[in-house]
């Protein structure tokens, strides 16, 4: 079983892997939100300090806090996320 931390900006930690997603908040408390087996992790600062980018088996999942804030269909076979020096992401 493969897990992704990402650290964010606001002292929470995102993990996912293969049973979903769960967020620590920067006070301790968790969330766990389901989702399909998750592949990669990118913070999104530009949306906020606790905005991320989360790429699942078939979707790409903006988070906001402990929420979805968008999906975007994608093909389940893309397994990485990066950024580039303009803070795009692909």
């Amino acid at each position: 079983i493969q897990y992704q931390l990402q650290p964010m900006p606001d002292g929470s930690v995102w993990a996912g892997g293969e049973g979903g997603l769960w967020r620590r908040a920067p006070d301790g408390r968790t969330a766990q939100l389901p989702s399909r087996p998750v592949h990669a992790l990118s913070a999104e600062p530009a949306a906020g300090a606790d905005a991320l980018w989360a790429l699942t088996e078939g979707e790409l999942l903006l988070l906001i806090g402990n929420q979805i804030r968008g999906r975007l269909p994608v093909d389940p076979r893309h397994w990485l996320l990066l950024t580039d020096a303009a803070e795009g992401l692909w």
